[in-house]
């Protein structure tokens, strides 16, 4: 009885791993379908036709085939394990027929397409082995590349040097300097320094996405770069939207934007946070204590909902800012450098309050460590939420969210606002920061 069930386990590996290939084929060459037929002139569509949605399904199933018979029946059948290098020189010397065919005799130029099919062969060798997920990823990944050749030449088109220079140097802070970084906090023993350094080159990167945003799709690109900033680091992204803000020369509703993106930064944190709260809580406590605070953070995800459905509208007039845009650098060196000093002294101020070991002071280190980042402070406290009792940790969280709701006062950059702007930003500030502040207080009201 057990040999059915065991030859029906092989039998459905092996087609789930010649579907994952032949799905992986289909999805790269479905792209290239469509590529095809959009960009190609209708009297050219013939003399230049591409492999398509069929083609790259087939050399994907011929990986995922050959890799499979390589790896399973290698201690069968003899020679099988010769199978997979004949089947990778048999692709070559076709990709190069066919290259010959379109450079030499059709003179269309280009090597995007066999560069694809050989990566669709690889996605199909990872199924064969055995790697769903892994072919799977592969094959989704080279096709949103593909998918993204237009928006990346019309940036290439309209990126300034300076711009490039700017992007350069936020790579750099990313992949040169901040592995450094981390080995010598590592060797130093002192691993907030690294913390300290990502809050800092991730103000820099919130502050040139803002600027490429601002600039390729105006009023909307801001608002757009405030909603995905803010689910990152809010802190980062108040301080990039107000710098973006004052190079705005010649834009007269500074004030009236720099309220609403504000407004926008702060109900995405609030929702965020509440919603990370819930699922902190769950993993380290449980439903018990969820249960006791899960009625104030829903409330406060649907109300910081609300807020951004009715700013939805935001850059519907169809204003132009890109060309407003002050002459500046795309980032702000500044800007960061003072963000990562308020962290690390925030840090270390929240640090030494949880050093006293008093229950009643975890409230304390909702409140102050907010200040600095909501998303840490919440994790924190959920840790030790189990022994707590659930009023401190509903008072701890909420009071979180409602300082960072706050602090957006101190980490925008205030340098260069008029007061009209400035007091629209505190007045935005302080109403927001209400939202949380009165879910703290009931939640102590009513506290068993």
């Amino acid at each position: 009885m057990a040999e059915p069930a065991s030859e029906s386990i092989v039998v459905s590996d092996f087609l789930l791993r010649m579907i994952t290939g032949l799905l992986g084929g289909i999805l790269i060459g479905l792209e290239r379908e469509r590529a095809q037929f959009s960009g190609v002139k209708p009297r050219r569509r013939k003399e230049s036709s591409i492999p398509g949605l069929r083609s790259f399904g087939l050399i994907s199933l011929f990986g995922a085939l050959s890799s499979y018979i390589a790896s399973e029946f290698r201690e069968i059948v003899a020679g099988a394990e010769t199978l997979m290098p004949l089947a990778l020189v048999s692709l070559l010397l076709f990709v190069a027929f066919y290259a010959y065919i379109r450079m030499i005799k059709q003179e269309i130029l280009g090597v995007t397409t066999y560069i694809v099919m050989l990566l669709a062969f690889l996605v199909g060798v990872l199924a064969g082995i055995g790697f769903i997920l892994e072919a799977a990823s592969t094959s989704v990944l080279v096709t949103m590349i593909l998918a993204l050749k237009s928006p990346a030449v019309k940036l290439a088109q309209s990126i300034e040097y300076r711009e490039l220079l700017a992007i350069l140097e936020v790579a750099a802070m990313f992949l040169v300097i901040g592995p450094i970084v981390l080995r010598l906090s590592e060797i130093a023993g002192f691993s907030s320094l690294y913390k300290v350094y990502l809050f800092f080159a991730l103000v820099l990167a919130l502050s040139l996405t803002s600027y490429i945003m601002a600039r390729a799709w105006g009023v909307k690109g801001l608002a757009y770069a405030a909603i995905l900033g803010s689910l990152v680091n809010s802190e980062a992204m108040i301080g990039s939207v107000t710098q973006a803000i004052k190079s705005l020369k010649e834009f007269s509703g500074r004030a009236s934007l720099l309220g609403k993106l504000t407004a926008i930064i702060i109900s995405v944190m609030q929702a965020r946070s509440s919603l990370i709260a819930l699922i902190a809580l769950y993993i380290f406590t449980g439903y018990d204590v969820v249960s006791s605070i899960a009625l104030y953070l829903l409330g406060l995800i649907l109300v910081s909902i609300a807020i951004l459905g009715s700013l939805s509208g935001i850059g519907g007039e169809g204003v132009d800012i890109s060309k407003s845009l002050a002459v500046a650098s795309p980032i702000n060196w500044g800007t960061a450098a003072r963000a990562a000093v308020a962290y690390a002294v925030l840090t270390l101020a929240a640090n030494i309050i949880a050093g006293r070991g008093f229950e009643a002071a975890v409230a304390v280190i909702g409140l102050v460590g907010g200040l600095v980042n909501a998303t840490a402070t919440i994790l924190s406290v959920a840790s030790v939420a189990s022994v707590l009792d659930p009023c401190i940790a509903s008072a701890s969280i909420l009071g979180a969210i409602f300082t960072a709701s706050l602090n957006k006062v101190f980490y925008a950059d205030l340098k260069g606002l008029n007061k009209a702007e400035v007091s629209v930003l505190a007045r935005t500030v302080v109403l927001l920061a209400l939202v949380p502040g009165g879910f703290m207080a009931l939640s102590y009201v009513f506290c068993p």
